[in-house]
């Protein structure tokens, strides 16, 4: 997965795939339907509900969409009520720059983005970029094209997903990125090696959002325990706050 961000303002993390990234559960079939889960959570009618209510459609009504929500119905549900209860939604147009350039982001954010943000979305995150998907802080969306789709929806999704989740509370800490499985570590190393603290934060974000991916696809047992035990307690604190809701997790979730 080749990954890259940023401008002097914004600061979307966006995933990129190439052709040699692999796919977030070991042996899936990128054929494959998305109802069709192999080990980790599996795909969870509340999680489903909640994505749908948490849709913001800018443009018209593409397929993807569902295939979208089938993705984030892969997550735990108490997940997606975090976001639920701050307002956070997944937000569906043609293409990333024309979500986050519409007028529905410029209310959201209070603001208009500058002519140099601007030329940032439209070199940083077009289709010609191969950008599959972003996470927006500044908005707290989860952005997806309509226009394009990624072959491995469900990894790009949970990625930012991941970084939805725990963005808000990364300590950038050199331990968090070190003994990095290879898919983690071929990602990270995209965000280069330096020591200052931005670059030790852009990784670790980076890394917890991938570990996020790893641990709800049931690969936790791969992680190494700092950036594990990390994760953990990150979500575990901000499911603290997620309202108290019942689920059915017995039927939704897998072994």
């Amino acid at each position: 997965m080749n990954e890259r961000i940023r401008s002097a303002r914004m600061h979307v993390p966006a995933v990129r795939l190439g052709p040699g990234d692999s796919a977030a559960r070991r042996g899936t079939n990128p054929f494959s339907s998305l109802h069709i889960a192999g080990n980790g959570t599996r795909s969870c009618e509340a999680s489903w509900r909640l994505a749908r209510e948490m849709t913001v459609l800018l443009g018209p009504h593409a397929p993807v969409v569902e295939a979208y929500h089938s993705a984030m119905s892969m997550a735990p549900p108490h997940h997606l009520a975090v976001l639920r209860r701050r307002s956070g939604c997944a937000v569906f147009g043609p293409t990333i720059p024309a979500v986050l350039s519409s007028d529905w982001a410029a209310e959201r954010r209070g603001r208009r983005l500058s002519a140099h943000e601007l030329w940032d979305l439209r070199m940083d995150y077009s289709l010609e970029s191969r950008t599959a998907a972003a996470y927006d802080p500044e908005l707290d969306a989860l952005v997806l094209p309509t226009s394009y789709v990624t072959r491995d929806i469900e990894r790009v999704v949970l990625h930012e997903l991941g970084h939805a989740m725990t963005m808000h509370a990364v300590v950038p800490r050199q331990d968090l990125l070190r003994n990095l499985p290879g898919d983690i570590a071929h990602h990270v190393a995209s965000y280069g090696d330096g020591s200052d603290a931005r670059s030790i934060r852009v990784r670790a974000e980076e890394a917890l959002a991938e570990a996020y991916v790893f641990v709800v696809v049931g690969r936790h047992e791969e992680l190494p325990a700092t950036l594990l035990s990390e994760l953990l307690v990150i979500l575990s604190i901000a499911e603290e706050d997620a309202p108290q809701l019942s689920f059915g997790v017995d039927a939704g979730m897998g072994p």
